[in-house]
Parts: structure tokens; C-alpha cells; sequence
């Protein structure tokens, strides 16, 4: 087996509840990062391959008052993760259903377009109708644009989001308090 380079990541926080976003009254191992906290772990994430090892040391400056939360740390980031990769997964296959949507419904403009271009075409050749006829057939191309920019561009930031989610889902976890790991070594090779 390939071994991969190991990315790593170092937060300093006071306490793990700073990781975490305080307005959230879920439990916290089901709880969800705090906007912030995300959205800077992400963005590190995305800066390396899909299939990258990475590894996440969270540093406290004190020792945590509740070893439950401690305990939990990495299935809770694992948790918010997934839930993170399963909405961007819904917003990749609700963009494709616009997308086939807008398909349809821009060939189907397309279509009435063309045929209203050669309606036009049995009503006489002068310059007005001439620019009716060009200007349906520009009108009914230019339909086409969204369908066309989803299936050509807007979907691969989507996609690769969902990849950065799943490794992030696979991100080994560490718990330090003075540079000693107070992780649980089951809690770390728990799967994701």
C-alpha cells in the first residue's frame, strides 16, 4: 500500500467549545463547527489531493473541564464533516436537476424559436423581418447559456468540495494540552 504524505494542521483555542458554534443546542458531539473554524479547516484541506492524509492537532491552553467533550472531539469532526459533504451532495444533485431542467427547457425554446424563424421566413424577406428572424435565433441560443454553464463549469467546485469533505471525514484528530496528546487512541482510528 502507498503511503501518503501526512498534512498537518495545528489550532491553538482556550477551550474546545471555541471550536464549536455556541448558538448550536445540540449535544456537542453532534454539534457544528463554529463558521469560522470551518471554513479555516476547510480551506487547508482544499489546498492538497482528495486522497491526502491529514491530521488535525487541536491545542488547548488549559486542560478541558469536561473529558467527555474530549473524548468525543474527533467523532464530533467527523460528524459535522459528513453532515457538511451529505448538504453539499444535495446541492450537487439539486444544480444537476436544474441543470437537465433548464436543458429541457432551453431546447424546447430553441425549438419554437427555429420554427418561428421559418413562420417568419414564409412572410416576405424584407429587413424587418429579417431582424425578427435573427433575433429569435440569437434569443433562442442565448437560452441555452445556463443549462450549458451548469454542466460546463458550475458543478466541479461542487464535486470537489464533496471530495475535501469526505478526507476531511477520514482527518485523524489530536487532542493536546501542553504537547501531551490527551486523545484517545480509539477515538482516533475510529473510521469516518
Amino acid at each position: 500500500m502507498e503511503h501518503l504524505p501526512v498534512h498537518q494542521l495545528h489550532l491553538k483555542v482556550h477551550t474546545l467549545d471555541d471550536l464549536f458554534n455556541s448558538l448550536d443546542p445540540s449535544p456537542f458531539f453532534t454539534q457544528e463547527l463554529d463558521r469560522a473554524a470551518d471554513q479555516y479547516i476547510e480551506k487547508w484541506a482544499r489546498r492538497y489531493p482528495a486522497n491526502s492524509a491529514l491530521h488535525l492537532s487541536v491545542q488547548l491552553a488549559t486542560p478541558p473541564t469536561d473529558t467527555h467533550q474530549a473524548a468525543h472531539l474527533s467523532h464530533a469532526l467527523r460528524q459535522h464533516f459528513a453532515l457538511s459533504r451529505h448538504s453539499a451532495r444535495a446541492d450537487l444533485t439539486d444544480l444537476l436537476w436544474q441543470g437537465r431542467l433548464s436543458l429541457l427547457i432551453g431546447c424546447c425554446f430553441v425549438a419554437a424559436c427555429i420554427l418561428s424563424t421559418d413562420l417568419l421566413r414564409t412572410y416576405g424577406s424584407g429587413a424587418i423581418t429579417a431582424v425578427f428572424r435573427e433575433g429569435l435565433t440569437i434569443v433562442g441560443w442565448v437560452a441555452l447559456w445556463r443549462p450549458i454553464q451548469i454542466f460546463l463549469y458550475d458543478w466541479w467546485p461542487l464535486w470537489r468540495r464533496i471530495q475535501v469533505l469526505a478526507n476531511l471525514e477520514r482527518m485523524r484528530v489530536e487532542l493536546l494540552v501542553n504537547n501531551i496528546s490527551c486523545s484517545h487512541q480509539s477515538d482516533l482510528s475510529g473510521g469516518g
